[in-house]
């Protein structure tokens, strides 16, 4: 199956590359649902014991910025998901993000297949920090490859391997920083794709690998880039290539 996986992924994000698509500017609407901190929906995932918990509740709200903006879009289309991140962070963070800050999440969907230790292992941290990203990715591939875990018990486990990030006494604080807003996004990422998003809660029914990359692609993209601009355009992209181009 991960074979299976692999060679499609390969395949997508070779001819995806070779696409062209519209450069025409959208305007950002303020009125639209998710584009402000403080929803109701981000209590049920949070863990206030984690106090780099933004990073999963920010990466939802662009979550669903994204999924408002491409509307009917059915098809895998990384420059527009581009193009709507980058309009998020400039019209409600006030940030200002290049298209090249993108160009390389591609490349981090494409290591589902390895757990994502290529990514992992290419940041710039201790053996013990990265030791313990990805025991987090092994944690959430495992508890969610069970058909039967509902929600609670996906959080519960994230909310347990947080607790022992934050009493480990050997991590360095920027090391601790690191792993506990990867959790976060584990956290707030499992909560997106399988109760609030309907397309994610369909795809775990349907093909449950697949769901379970588009969980783990936004972690990897959080490790790597330290942005929830970045995760979250990692997530949509991955759901919609194993959504849309695999048959």
């Amino acid at each position: 199956m991960k074979t299976t996986i692999t060679a499609f992924i390969v395949m997508i994000l070779l001819v995806a590359a070779c696409k062209k698509t519209g450069t025409a500017k959208e305007m950002a609407d303020p009125s639209i649902p998710g584009t402000h901190t403080g929803i109701k929906w981000q209590k049920i995932p949070a863990n206030p014991m984690n106090k780099y918990d933004t990073m999963g509740q920010r990466h939802n709200d662009i979550l669903i910025y994204l999924r408002t903006r491409l509307k009917e879009i059915r098809h895998p289309d990384l420059q527009k998901i581009n193009q709507f991140a980058m309009e998020y962070a400039d019209s409600v963070m006030t940030v200002q993000l290049p298209g090249s800050f993108f160009s390389t999440v591609p490349e981090i969907v494409a290591d589902e297949p390895n757990g994502y230790a290529t990514v992992i292992n290419s940041i710039s941290y201790s053996s013990d920090v990265k030791t313990s990203l990805l025991e987090l990715i092994q944690l959430v591939q495992t508890v969610c490859a069970n058909k039967e875990a509902v929600y609670e018990d996906i959080k519960n486990a994230i909310i347990q391997f947080e607790n022992s990030i934050s009493d480990n006494q050997t991590l360095a604080p920027e090391g601790k920083r690191k792993i506990l807003e990867a959790a976060s996004v584990a956290r707030h990422s499992a909560y997106y794709w399988l109760e609030f998003d309907p397309r994610g809660k369909d795809l775990k029914d349907a093909r449950l690998l697949w769901w379970i990359a588009s969980i783990t692609s936004d972690i990897a993209g959080a490790i790597v880039s330290g942005s929830s601009v970045y995760a979250a355009d990692c997530s949509e992209y991955a759901f919609d290539l194993l959504t849309y181009s695999l048959p």
